[in-house]
This record gives C-alpha cells, sequence and structure tokens, in this order.
C-alpha cells in the first residue's frame, strides 16, 4: 500500500519503506513529479552542462520541516553514484 507524506510543498509517496516519487507544487498551484528511475535533464545551474541527461535514483525526504534540501539522487552517468539535486536544478 502506497503511503503518502506531506512535507510543505511536496507530497512524497512512500512504497515498502523506500520514497517512489514526489510532487511539488508552486504557490500559483502548478505541479511537477517525479518518479524513481524517471529520465531527467540537468539545467546547467549547478553540477553538470545544461543538457546532460540523468536518471532519478533516490528521493529523499527533507531533513527538517519546511527544509527543502536536495531531495533528488541523480546518476549522470554508467558508475552507479548519484548527485544530490533539487526540482529547480533540473528541466522535466
Amino acid at each position: 500500500m502506497v503511503e503518502e507524506i506531506s512535507r510543505g510543498a511536496y507530497l512524497f509517496e512512500k512504497w515498502n519503506d523506500k520514497i517512489i516519487s514526489v510532487t511539488y507544487t508552486n504557490t500559483k498551484g502548478e505541479s511537477k513529479k517525479i518518479t524513481l528511475n524517471q529520465l531527467v535533464f540537468s539545467n546547467g545551474r549547478i553540477f553538470e552542462k545544461r543538457g546532460k541527461r540523468g536518471f532519478v535514483k533516490e528521493i529523499y525526504l527533507p531533513s527538517t520541516e519546511g527544509l527543502t534540501s536536495n531531495i533528488l539522487g541523480v546518476s549522470f552517468n554508467l558508475s552507479g553514484g548519484h548527485v544530490r539535486m533539487k526540482f529547480k536544478d533540473l528541466e522535466l
């Protein structure tokens, strides 16, 4: 059964003790959803060049209420490691 966890503007879906998706809703009511293993692209703001593609390998809960730390673990290469990023670091 999927459990929903709300943290501020973020809604996380958890299944079998693993976060499987996160939806961000801005103040205008517009939503963006990211799921595990989703293909995403860097916007060039940090870490990788604009347009570099990667896959979401981990989704983390923010460490404290209201703190929106880097909650997305994105792998940009085949080595298996990942970089922690925010929604605003990616193009969907």
